[in-house]
């Protein structure tokens, strides 16, 4: 989020609007083209402050973010979806019928609301940006497991964790971005 004169500006209201902007487009599309109607999908965000390091984090939907941070897992932000509103744990909401039906998404209506948080870093953190396909498929124990196992550069990780899902079942799209610090 940095500009052109290396000004980090405001990082959580650059962020909220650049997923506004892409709520926009997405609605306008879906009206424009029947076929489309209904459709939406889920961010997860970052922006990071290498001077201060300040992380902002913004999502919508139940794509996550995690931080690995002197070996232990954190999830940083909460799935807008019923089963969260019902208070079902994660392994009871992969049985439920609503347990990935999501109240917050990007596209389905007008105007969204873009979950923000502010985070400070330190050198060494890594942090998990993940669709549901991984979240679906492993617990937060097991995304540990992988982040963590041997060490390994991002890249590495991110194959691991996908490779992981996909062997659990892979139902979904699994994407993964995987940043260190």
């Amino acid at each position: 989020l940095a500009t052109a004169d290396g000004d980090a500006g405001d990082g959580r209201e650059r962020g909220e609007a650049a997923i506004k902007f892409g709520n926009t487009i997405i609605w306008n599309m879906a009206l424009a083209d029947d076929d489309l109607g209904g459709m939406g999908t889920t961010i997860a965000a970052i922006a990071v402050d290498p001077l201060t390091r300040r992380v902002v984090c913004a999502h919508v939907g139940d794509s996550r973010i995690y931080r690995v941070s002197d070996g232990k897992l954190t999830r940083l932000t909460r799935d807008h979806s019923l089963a969260r509103l019902l208070f079902l744990s994660d392994r009871e909401a992969k049985k439920s019928l609503i347990g990935s039906t999501l109240f917050r998404a990007l596209g389905t209506h007008s105007t969204v609301e873009v979950e923000l948080s502010e985070e400070h870093a330190k050198f060494g953190d890594r942090f998990i940006l993940a669709s549901d396909g991984l979240t679906h498929e492993l617990s937060d124990e097991e995304i540990q497991t992988v982040a963590t196992a041997s060490p390994a550069g991002p890249a590495e990780t991110a194959r691991r964790l996908v490779n992981a899902a996909l062997k659990k079942g892979g139902r979904d799209n699994v994407t993964i971005v995987v940043a260190d610090l």
